[in-house]
């Protein structure tokens, strides 16, 4: 199996959130462009992503996604993710 971050990075880009079942989700928000009227200088828009270990519920997402480039079936990926979780909780 690919690396779960690789997982992780490519789902981050298309939606707002990546959960990981029983560690946590990965939360994206995009921020408006700025200006820091003190230094003269614009800062263009961006996202911010933060981790919140509390949504650890199975949306399916990421499980979905190592199915299918790994072509499994779903509950073999979820057996598959439930290893490399396991593996950073150490």
């Amino acid at each position: 199996m690919k690396d779960i971050a690789t997982y992780i990075e490519h789902l981050r880009l298309h939606h707002d959130w990546v959960i990981v079942p029983g560690l946590g989700g990965f939360v994206a928000q995009d921020l408006p462009a700025s200006y820091l009227a003190g230094e003269g200088v614009f800062l263009p828009p961006y996202r911010s992503v933060s981790f919140n270990s509390r949504l650890t519920m199975n949306d399916g997402l990421l499980v979905q996604c190592i199915s299918r480039d790994q072509k499994v079936s779903y509950t073999e990926a979820l057996r598959l993710l439930g290893r490399e979780v396991e593996k950073c909780r150490r």
